[in-house]
């Protein structure tokens, strides 16, 4: 089984809305495949809600001025996330956090992101869905 597993450490008061701090475990069966640390809000409604979520998507964007806040080291890339609750949060994802630090609500990877790109992009053309998780520590 293969779940991503986003864990909250930490939030504080962001620029206009409360930020969260943590990381994002790739979880094979009971072993950590890896991890990346993340930023989720900061901007508009805060961080992401806790909650069951899965992914089915994951794509390249173009690399254009419109796409900055998708693009932290790489090229600018979105993992959309499907609540499995209901929410009225909508537009909700994981990419590499460009531009300010900070996101909307998405998970926003603080580290050289196109690992997690290759990573999930292999996963979800094997396996077409991914159960995420987030959670606070």
């Amino acid at each position: 089984m293969i779940i991503l597993e986003v864990v909250i450490k930490k939030i504080s008061d962001g620029p206009k809305a409360k930020l969260a701090e943590g990381v994002v475990n790739l979880l094979v069966g009971d072993l950590l495949f890896a991890s990346w640390p993340f930023k989720s809000g900061g901007w508009g409604l805060g961080p992401l809600p806790l909650g069951k979520w899965k992914s089915t998507t994951i794509s390249r964007l173009p690399d254009t001025s419109e796409n900055v806040a998708y693009k932290r080291d790489s090229f600018p890339w979105f993992m959309a996330l499907i609540p499995k609750f209901q929410t009225t949060r909508s537009g909700i994802g994981i990419h590499g956090d460009g531009n300010v630090p900070g996101t909307l609500g998405c998970v926003g990877l603080q580290t050289p992101d196109a690992e997690f790109y290759y990573t999930m992009n292999l996963l979800l053309n094997r396996f077409k869905l991914i159960d995420v998780v987030v959670r606070l520590a």
